[in-house]
C-alpha cells in the first residue's frame, strides 16, 4: 500500500533545471570558463558542491569553493524569484494525492531557501509534511540518505513510499533507499531513466500517474 509520495524538487515540483544552468554559466563566465551543456546536464540532481569541485578541478580554478557557491546560489536565488514556472499537471497532482490523504514530502538537492521560495511563489508548503534539502543531509543524492531521511520525517517505511525523480542521481538514490521511482522525462531522455520502475513524458494525465502510485507493484 502506497502511504507517501516523495517528490525531486527541480525538474518536478518547479521547471528549474534551465535556471541552475544559467546561473552556472553565469558564475563562470566572469572567470572565463565556459561550462559545457554536458557538464551541466552530468550534474542534474547533485548537490553544488559536487560541480564546484569538479569545475575547480578540471580547470585548476584559483578561486574559493565558498566563494563560488554564493555568487552561484545569489544567481539562482534572483533566477527562481523571476523565472521559476510550473510543469502542467504538477499542482493538479500534488493537490490530488493531498486528497487521498497521501503523505507528502521532498527529498531535494535544492538548498532549502530555493525550495523556500517554490512555496512562496506557488503555495506548495500546505501539502508537504517533511523537506529534506541540501542542508539536511552529509551524503548527497546518488547516496540514499535524502529519501532515507524523507521517509523517517514523514513516519513510513520506505517499501510503502513512491519517489518521483527526473534524474539518473535522483533515481539511484531512492532505489537504494527501497522507494518505488517514477521517473519523468522533463531532464533527460526516457532512455536515460531506464532504471526507474516507470517512465512518463509528462504531469498531464493526472488520473494514470495516481492510478500509477496507488496500484504500483512492490519495488525490487
Amino acid at each position: 500500500m502506497t502511504k507517501a509520495v516523495i517528490f525531486d524538487h527541480d525538474g518536478i515540483l518547479v521547471d528549474s533545471e534551465p535556471l541552475h544552468k544559467i546561473a552556472w554559466k553565469r558564475t563562470f563566465a566572469p572567470m572565463g570558463i565556459n561550462v559545457t551543456e554536458d557538464e551541466l546536464n552530468a550534474n542534474i540532481g547533485k548537490s553544488d558542491q559536487i560541480f564546484t569541485e569538479y569545475i575547480i578541478q578540471t580547470h585548476s580554478l584559483d578561486a574559493h569553493f565558498s566563494d563560488i557557491l554564493l555568487l552561484k546560489r545569489r544567481h539562482m536565488r534572483e533566477l527562481m524569484e523571476n523565472e521559476s514556472a510550473l510543469f502542467p499537471g504538477v499542482p493538479e497532482l500534488v493537490e490530488t494525492l493531498a486528497s487521498l490523504a497521501m503523505r507528502l514530502g521532498i527529498a531535494s538537492s535544492a538548498k532549502r531557501d530555493e525550495i523556500q521560495i517554490t512555496f512562496d511563489r506557488f503555495g506548495y508548503e500546505k501539502y508537504f509534511s517533511a523537506v529534506v534539502s541540501a542542508d539536511d543531509v552529509q551524503h548527497h543524492k546518488p547516496h540514499p540518505e535524502p529519501y532515507e531521511l524523507c521517509c523517517e520525517q514523514l513516519g513510513v517505511a520506505p517499501v510503502d513510499a513512491v519517489a518521483i525523480e527526473d534524474s539518473p542521481a535522483g533515481i539511484e538514490s531512492a532505489r537504494q533507499a527501497g522507494l518505488y521511482v517514477i521517473a519523468a522525462a522533463t531532464s533527460f531522455a526516457p532512455a536515460r531513466l531506464a532504471q526507474a520502475h516507470a517512465v512518463i513524458t509528462n504531469f498531464k494525465d493526472t488520473a494514470g500517474i495516481v492510478s500509477l502510485i496507488i496500484n504500483r507493484p512492490l519495488p525490487h
